[in-house]
């Protein structure tokens, strides 16, 4: 994950692989169209979330706005349905609640993860850990 060291702290980011439950989620909170290759990563407070390729922001949500991290599957619509693992985001909007799921990849972004891998629950755990600190609890 080296080349994300200048965007964020070290150990507060997540590569993230574009999915249509992502999209959808990120689309009904007023961000952008992710690209296939996004990091989200804790910096000052905010989540933000920025492109692979270009290292340019897309997007950021307030930290505080994120309730709880889980790791769960996720499982898009017809009709091309498909199952993830995921990073959920329980997301608080003005109405409620939206979960949010980042599909993760390997830290080197080569490879996808399965419940077998530890590595998934250690990255959700660094998102959670991250938003600890920004929000001055951890």
């Amino acid at each position: 994950m080296s080349d994300l060291k200048a965007s964020f702290p070290a150990g507060s980011a997540v590569r993230g692989v574009r999915f249509p439950t992502t999209v959808h989620a990120v689309r009904s909170l007023g961000g952008p169209r992710l690209p296939s290759g996004f990091a989200v990563g804790v910096d000052g407070g905010r989540l933000s979330f920025v492109g692979l390729r270009k290292q340019t922001s897309l997007w950021e949500l307030p930290v505080s706005s994120v309730q709880a991290v889980s790791v769960a599957e996720t499982r898009s619509s017809p009709p091309y349905p498909q199952v993830a693992l995921a990073i959920v985001l329980r997301v608080r909007t003005g109405v409620g609640f939206t979960e949010l799921p980042i599909v993760p990849v390997s830290d080197d972004g080569k490879r996808s993860l399965t419940w077998r891998d530890a590595d998934v629950r250690a990255l959700a755990m660094r998102l959670a850990d991250a938003m600890k600190i920004a929000r001055g609890v951890g």
